[in-house]
């Protein structure tokens, strides 16, 4: 992978049909890493195609929604996600998680909902609410918040 991991990234996600978010946006590092209170790290390669499943459920929550989203946090290294209190066994540890919010935070609620939908379809794994965003995963079904 390149110093960046996005060249590489590209290629593997060459014809992707996602419609909605790049490959850098899957990649965001998050707040902390941004405002430099911690490092965070690109996704090691050998997790890299674990983006594409969560790519996917953010895409369809997009499309559903009809308005933009961000990722507010995706792929984490063990020391980032210590620093940001995230889980243990956290799924955003292999790029299996992403944590999303509408641009206008009055369209939260209706993000809710239709990550409740898709819970209940099947088609999402974990779900958590959050006062300021929801977190999506590709483990095995549950919810919380």
């Amino acid at each position: 992978m390149s110093a960046d991991g996005i060249i590489e990234l590209k290629r593997i996600y060459r014809g992707c049909p996602l419609r909605y978010f790049s490959v850098e946006e899957l990649q965001t590092m998050g707040g902390s890493h941004y405002a430099k209170k911690a490092k965070n790290s690109t996704i090691p390669e050998r997790y890299a195609r674990n983006l594409y499943a969560i790519g996917c459920q953010a895409n369809e929550i997009r499309t559903r929604l009809g308005r933009p989203l961000i990722i507010v946090s995706g792929y984490r290294s063990e020391s980032y996600n210590d620093y940001v209190g995230g889980a243990y066994r956290s799924y955003h540890l292999k790029g299996r998680a992403l944590d999303l919010k509408p641009v206008n935070s009055k369209y939260l609620p209706e993000l809710k909902l239709i990550g409740r939908d898709l819970h209940e379809e099947g088609l999402v794994g974990g779900l958590g609410f959050y006062s300021t965003f929801m977190h999506v995963d590709t483990g095995p079904k549950r919810r919380w918040g």
